[in-house]
């Protein structure tokens, strides 16, 4: 039994059902406030200034942990964003119920809280190296976390996008994957390298870890097997004791068992002892 199992055996019946709505409707309340401070003429960074500002006692945890909890799929700067947000709200519901049907409801919860937490941590060491805020980039690491743990289990659900092309999950979390990935490469210095890929891979990792080591395992072991397979597929079952010729020199050739229990051709077979 893992150290998982135990704490969901001890605290499991104080896990929040269907956690994933919740959160999305926490992300849904924040994009309006986003959309209303627009039209009052703030952006998205300066309504997370604001936040910061109404933290108590001047330090940064409280917000980041707003933030990384409420920071939405798209921020209200065009049409687009709403069709993005609306999708991405849409996706982050599905896959999340899917995953907490999967693990159940307990290992869902740690699931996102250990997501949170290393965003957090993370962006407080920033903080106190640097004196800026990691979490102004407005990204919804939360969303990346539940994509990729998505794609791992069901890769072959498919999405039409563009409502036309069929892409299996498992695509769609190679290209985010690679995103970020992309954005780890880019950040400069260390420690926001170090910010992105905990937030972003984090939680996938270590929740996911002996699942990628057994399925490596298994398509070593896959690997081999088709190995194994052509190896023999590729040896000769018929071969001539004369003139060393197989059913691989010519698939019309025939075979005889002499008296001294050895194979020849036809051609040969006269000279069976």
């Amino acid at each position: 039994m893992t150290l998982l199992d135990k704490a969901e055996r001890n605290f499991g019946k104080f896990a929040i059902q269907g956690l994933a709505t919740k959160l999305a409707g926490v992300q849904i309340l924040f994009f309006v406030i986003l959309l209303l401070k627009q039209y009052q003429g703030f952006d998205a960074i300066e309504v997370v200034s604001l936040i910061r500002k109404a933290d108590i006692a001047g330090t940064s945890i409280i917000s980041d942990t707003i933030l990384a909890i409420a920071t939405p799929s798209a921020t209200p700067v065009s049409f687009m964003n709403f069709v993005w947000m609306y999708f991405g709200t849409y996706l982050f519901v599905l896959y999340g119920n899917s995953l907490e049907s999967k693990w159940g409801a307990f290992k869902f919860n740690i699931y996102m809280l250990v997501s949170v937490i290393l965003t957090v941590i993370f962006s407080q060491i920033i903080y106190t190296a640097y004196g800026a805020y990691a979490s102004n980039n407005m990204i919804s690491f939360l969303a990346v976390s539940v994509l990729l743990a998505a794609a791992t289990h069901f890769p072959k659900f498919e999405l039409l996008i563009y409502f036309v092309l069929p892409v299996p999950l498992w695509i769609i979390g190679l290209i985010t994957g690679g995103f970020m990935l992309f954005m780890i490469i880019s950040a400069p210095g260390i420690l926001l390298k170090s910010y992105v890929f905990a937030s972003a891979f984090g939680a996938y990792f270590l929740f996911h870890f002996n699942h990628l080591k057994d399925s490596q395992k298994q398509k070593i072991r896959s690997a081999q097997f088709e190995k194994k397979v052509k190896k023999e597929e590729a040896e000769a079952f018929h071969r001539c004791k004369v003139c060393d010729k197989t059913e691989h020199d010519d698939k019309d050739l025939e075979f005889r068992i002499g008296d001294d229990g050895e194979e020849y051709c036809l051609e040969h077979i006269s000279q069976a002892k």
